[in-house]
């Protein structure tokens, strides 16, 4: 159960890997407060009950925050290529919270992120490049912490000169092959 907020909900969206970069913030505008819950209709369908503004109507300084804010959240979750990051300004205190962290954000001509970049003066298919290249960036480190099997049983040879049995099974992710950990110190190094 979550407390009730009068509040406005504001996203931004994120692009990049190791030094990502927001958008202007966007934010929904309700013209009929019965039709406030969007759902899909509402959301996707144009009904004209609400639009999604670019930049938010909120003051430079809460741009910057929310942009900074933004950034930061997807850092801490080692977020890569592409994020939404919602905010709720409540209308009350004026705080504003980290709702959530969309790491699959829609890229629908409607959807919020590809407005957003387009309200910060970059076109779709710029951001598309954008995300190919860092997907390409992602991919290369990743590689970059692969063994090689031949390194594997060199660490293995290694380990087992120095009588140190114990090994991890984990490096980064990178599981080692069981063929390489099977038998003794002296059968491995043979």
């Amino acid at each position: 159960v979550e407390e009730n907020l009068d509040m406005r909900e504001i996203e931004c969206a994120v692009i990049g890997n190791d030094e990502p970069r927001a958008s202007l913030p966007g934010e929904y505008i309700v013209h009929d407060d019965s039709k406030k819950f969007l759902d899909y209709r509402e959301k996707y369908s144009g009904t004209g009950n609400n639009e999604f503004v670019v930049p938010a109507l909120i003051s430079p300084e809460l741009t910057q925050k929310i942009q900074e804010l933004s950034v930061q959240t997807f850092k801490s979750v080692d977020g890569a290529g592409l994020a939404r990051v919602d905010f709720f300004l409540r209308n009350d205190t004026g705080a504003l919270l980290v709702n959530e962290i969309n790491t699959i954000p829609g890229l629908t001509s409607s959807s919020g992120f590809p407005k957003m970049w387009r309200g910060s003066g970059q076109e779709f298919s710029e951001i598309i490049d954008h995300l190919i290249e860092y997907a390409f960036e992602r991919h290369a480190d990743k590689a970059r912490n692969i063994l090689e099997a031949g390194d594997i049983e060199e660490a293995l040879n290694a380990a087992s000169a120095i009588g140190d049995d114990t090994l991890q099974r984990q490096s980064r992710g990178t599981v080692v092959p069981e063929s390489f950990t099977h038998g003794t110190s002296a059968q491995r190094q043979h």
